[in-house]
């Protein structure tokens, strides 16, 4: 879970920082998975330990599509505006267009 929250909080940063609103559909799905993750995670405590298989299950299924598509399309969003995903920089600024992309970052939907 909190290597989760870390890689969605990295990739929100990208996002923000090449254009995305903040309320965009990516990290929308985001915040799904990590609200659903400790749902199950406070059930896990409670001693339904069973219920980690479960998620493991669920999210070997539901990552391939999510990487595929939305980390895809952000990923070549980052690479045709120039970002640098070490730094958090763009080589050059005016490359974000005045438009706030509210779409999800996937291959079909950027804007």
């Amino acid at each position: 879970l909190n290597h989760t929250v870390e890689h969605f909080a990295q990739e929100e940063r990208w996002m923000l920082a090449t254009g995305f609103s903040a309320d965009n559909c990516h990290a929308e799905h985001h915040a799904t998975i990590l609200e659903t993750m400790r749902v199950v995670e406070a059930h896990y405590l409670d001693s339904d330990t069973t219920i980690i298989t479960r998620m493991a299950e669920a999210l070997a299924e539901w990552f391939p599509g999510h990487a595929n598509s939305m980390d895809a399309g952000l990923a070549a969003h980052l690479k045709s505006v120039g970002f640098d995903s070490v730094t958090e920089t763009l080589a050059d600024p005016s490359a974000i267009q005045n438009v706030t992309m509210s779409g999800c970052g996937s291959v079909s939907c950027s804007s």
